[in-house]
């Protein structure tokens, strides 16, 4: 579960909580680290784990700190604004538990 779907660099709250369905561990993620994920590549997943985001999608992965679940965050960027305002909009959140 995601506190804020959409993240606005002009809020003065720029920031979303993750939430763990499986164990309710909280994960606080700020606008900038969308922003250093917008055009990464990088995984924190093993191979075996990574999903990635469909072509023109960011996305953020991680496993949960607490029950280790992998845990992707896909999320879309849009600009806009008179001063270089952006957002993110956080698209789904998937996150497998195997038994």
């Amino acid at each position: 579960m995601i506190s804020r779907k959409v993240i606005n660099s002009y809020d003065d709250d720029t920031n979303t909580v993750y939430t763990c369905p499986h164990c309710n561990e909280s994960v606080k993620f700020y606008i900038s680290d969308f922003d250093k994920h917008l055009n990464s590549d990088f995984t924190n997943l093993k191979q075996s784990d990574f999903k990635g985001a469909p072509k023109g999608k960011g996305f953020i992965d991680f496993y949960c700190p607490k029950c280790n679940v992998p845990t992707t965050i896909i999320f879309e960027h849009s600009a806009g604004g008179q001063h270089g305002e952006h957002c993110y909009t956080v698209e789904r959140v998937e996150n497998e538990k195997t038994l």
